[in-house]
């Protein structure tokens, strides 16, 4: 059965529990789970198939390669600015074929347990499907699995922290993710960083909505540069980014208004989802959400600030179906199932959910 078929069926089904909410027979525990299965299944099947020619591809088969060759992780001369990444590479290339197959694959299989933990954590067992399904829609999971993945597993492993941050979990697995996410990519660390003091200062709503307002007024003048000052000399590689020739292979400049105009309306889904419900779990996820991307305002000036602003983008889903998830009934059903709708014609008219293996 082609893949975009199987997705056309498994999203047939999701609409199912959209339109019959709460009814045992359909939205339950075990129907949910099977469907957050098979797509998580088809995502990784599409991140193991891609034939994607991406540059990075290539120099991460390389250090597969590479890693592989030395008796321990350690060994290896990247190890130290990637520890966590570096062993996963080297355990892929000791115990599994040195295949592109084989390296998405599993990345894409990580991503997914990861993310899949997240929403399940947060939402109910359907709120998790609806979440999950809309993060593969829109074509950020594919695209970190298959070009991006040291920030992909970074961004999965910030969300798990996250997802235990709003729970109010044990302390012990909330600082285990935020030190996977770092030991994964150096980006992840001041995130972390921030998420740890949110947890442990109780910082409100209100002073991260007016940070973020400020920064995002300073991304629109292009000042960032000028409020760093000499806090730019400790940020690895900032110069390297900042500099005309990476911006030549990056295809487009810095302070891209369309990645400002997809922050600002999470951050509009952030704030009408606070004003819709009372509960502060949500408050603790929209507060994460500013969090993360402030640090993308603040640094939007330079190549590739996509990369981070993914890390806040990733909680999209989360911020988009608590609301309707929390109320289900009313105005919530009726949301559930014209985004559920949205969230499916997005998926097959933006091309991830018609991306064929081997394609």
């Amino acid at each position: 059965m082609p893949v975009s078929l199987l997705l056309a069926v498994l999203c047939l089904w999701m609409l199912l529990v959209a339109l019959f909410r709460s009814h045992p027979a359909i939205d339950n525990r075990i129907n949910n789970a099977a469907l957050m299965v098979a797509f998580a299944a088809v995502a990784t099947w599409q991140a193991a198939t891609s034939q994607s020619t991406v540059y990075d591809r290539v120099i991460y088969m390389h250090d597969l390669a590479a890693v592989g060759e030395e008796p321990t992780p350690w060994d290896y001369p990247g190890f130290g600015g990637r520890p966590l990444f570096s062993t996963f590479l080297w355990g892929l290339a000791n115990w599994a074929p040195q295949t592109r197959t084989v390296l998405f694959g599993a990345v894409a299989l990580v991503m997914s347990l990861c993310f899949l933990y997240a929403m399940r954590k947060v939402l109910s067992p359907g709120g998790a499907l609806f979440a999950w399904v809309t993060l593969m829609a829109s074509g950020f999971f594919l695209a970190y699995s298959t070009v991006t993945i040291r920030q992909g597993l970074a961004a999965a492993a910030l969300t798990v922290a996250v997802a235990l941050y709003v729970t109010s979990s044990r302390r012990a697995p909330f600082l285990v993710a935020i030190v996977a996410g770092g030991l994964l990519h150096w980006s992840a660390i001041p995130l972390g960083v921030g998420l740890a003091l949110l947890r442990l200062g109780r910082v409100g709503w209100r002073p991260l909505l007016i940070a973020w307002s400020a920064l995002a007024v300073a991304f629109i003048l292009g000042v960032q540069s000028w409020l760093l000052g000499p806090v730019q000399g400790w940020i690895p590689k900032l110069d390297e980014y900042a500099a005309g020739d990476t911006f030549a292979r990056y295809g487009s400049s810095g302070n891209r208004l369309t990645f400002l105009a997809v922050s600002a309306a999470l951050a509009l889904v952030a704030l009408w989802g606070k004003r819709t419900t009372s509960d502060p779990r949500y408050a603790r996820l929209a507060t994460a959400y500013l969090l993360f991307n402030c640090m993308f305002l603040l640094l939007g000036f330079v190549a590739y600030s996509d990369r981070l602003a993914s890390y806040s983008w990733f909680l999209g889903p989360l911020l988009l179906w608590y609301p309707l998830d929390v109320r289900r009934r009313g105005w919530a059903w009726t949301g559930t199932v014209a985004t559920a709708i949205g969230v499916i014609v997005a998926g097959f008219v933006a091309g991830p959910f018609l991306t064929q293996p081997g394609a």
